[in-house]
């Protein structure tokens, strides 16, 4: 079988507004993001003090979409966030999860990016904006599509495995798990369904989206993830 990467999504996460010594995803705030220093390393560019965010790569590293278990791929993605920049700490990194659909769970709901779900906008990892905010994530018109991996690397034009529809919810039969699963292209106009392949295709950890979830910035000093 083939293997791609996968598209990782860091929790929410929000800038502090005070001084913060250390990174830590380990108490989330009332919103669920979890705070960051305001001169955090991964911090985007032009955002505020306090601001949310949400962060996403995608594996360096290729997997088969075998497993039905979404906790599989979740686990990929953290291994891999863990691995990378040395901004993301092993709390933070722990909080990723794949942007990908079993036959029980969205991307949707495994990324808390729904419509209840507390809105932000979303960066490539150490890399330029993504989409506004989650509707704006899965129309497709992304800003950027020039991937990072968890490194903060770039990546360029990869397939990932996703599982899903274009907007997030799990294909019913192209699910990750089945016998051939949805993959998208970063490039592509709808990056997280342009196809499907066997499930022997990899997951890169950034070629198969995967979100960690996104991140929050909170006032002038320290940021939030969530």
């Amino acid at each position: 079988m083939r293997a791609l990467a996968v598209f990782a999504a860091l929790p929410l996460l929000g800038l502090a507004t005070g001084a913060q010594a250390q990174v830590a995803c380990t108490a989330a705030n009332a919103d669920g993001s979890y705070t960051v220093p305001y001169d955090w390393a991964l911090k985007p560019s032009g955002l505020a003090r306090g601001a949310n965010f949400r962060l996403l790569f995608v594996t360096s590293t290729q997997h088969q979409a075998r497993s039905g278990d979404i906790a599989s791929y979740n686990t990929i993605v953290q291994t891999r966030a863990k691995a990378g920049h040395s901004a993301i700490t092993d709390s933070c990194g722990n909080r990723f999860r794949i942007v990908g659909s079993t036959s029980t769970v969205s991307a949707r709901a495994n990324t808390d990016t729904e419509s209840t779900d507390t809105d932000a906008p979303i960066y490539w990892l150490n890399g330029a904006k993504v989409a506004d905010n989650h509707a704006d994530f899965y129309d497709g018109s992304w800003d950027d599509r020039t991937a990072k991996n968890e490194s903060g690397a770039n990546r360029g034009n990869v397939r990932v495995w996703t599982g899903s529809y274009a907007g997030g919810t799990s294909h019913p039969s192209q699910y990750l798990g089945a016998s051939s699963a949805r993959r998208g292209r970063t490039a592509h106009s709808s990056p997280l369904s342009s196809g499907a392949s066997g499930t022997g295709f990899q997951l890169p950890s950034t070629p198969s989206p995967r979100f960690s979830r996104l991140t929050r910035q909170p006032s002038p000093s320290p940021a939030t993830a969530r």
